[in-house]
């Protein structure tokens, strides 16, 4: 007897759905949405839902968690508070007010970059600007400090305008990779040393005439503190 030929199915390729919350970012087609890209001002109000507020769930995220890692930012960077009013206060004769003004301009600029943006980015005045500010601009130089925050404020006004047309993204993505966290390191390591020095932080390093800086040695509870 003569087989019976038996029916075969071709293999279909089926398209699995993305996982949920896990879609793709569209890319950019034209030139101008590509211009548009790399300037980072296309505004994205997505996030501004009563049905899921700031992609909570598209995240896979919840309330609990954001408020723990809010308040591990919150940590991370008040001691901002006090060693900006410190060293502004050399040469500023209103230390509460700045500390206030410090606290004020954090808290205004963390509701605008949550709120506009959607970004977990913690604000507050930049460390190291602030020394620069005081040693250099008002001590070594001899600005009276009016003038220099006269110069802060329209410093503030033309990266604000650099910001809005897309200046300032632009810059940031032409520069190497490498530079981009060099620049975060050496960040955190001027931040590092101004937090072992004496007038600022724990008080284990010292000056050194030949070496600049030494271990401030014997190192004890009462005097380092």
């Amino acid at each position: 007897m003569a087989a019976e030929p038996t029916a075969t199915m071709e293999p279909m390729d089926v398209e699995t759905p993305a996982p949920k919350g896990k879609e793709e970012p569209k890319e950019p087609e034209t030139v101008m949405e590509k211009i548009v890209d790399n300037l980072g001002v296309m505004p994205d109000f997505t996030h501004l839902s009563l049905s899921d507020p700031f992609h909570l769930k598209k995240r896979e995220s919840n309330w609990y968690t954001e408020l723990r890692a809010g308040t591990v930012t919150f940590l991370t960077m008040a001691y901002i508070l006090p060693v900006n009013a410190n060293l502004l206060g050399i040469v500023i004769p209103y230390k509460d007010d700045i500390l206030v003004a410090t606290a004020a301009a954090a808290c205004i600029g963390c509701l605008l970059m949550g709120i506009l943006s959607n970004f977990p980015f913690g604000l507050a005045p930049g460390m190291g600007v602030n020394a620069y500010f005081t040693f250099t601009i008002v001590l070594q130089y001899g600005i009276p400090w009016q003038d220099a925050l006269t110069a802060v404020f329209f410093s503030g006004l033309f990266f604000l305008i650099l910001s809005l047309v897309g200046l300032r993204t632009f810059i940031v993505k032409i520069l190497p990779r490498g530079v981009q966290i060099a620049v975060g390191s050496g960040i955190g390591l001027f931040l590092c040393f101004i937090g072992l020095q004496g007038s600022q932080g724990m008080a284990l390093v010292v000056a050194n005439p030949a070496t600049l800086v030494q271990l401030n040695t014997p190192l004890t509870v009462e005097g380092n503190y």
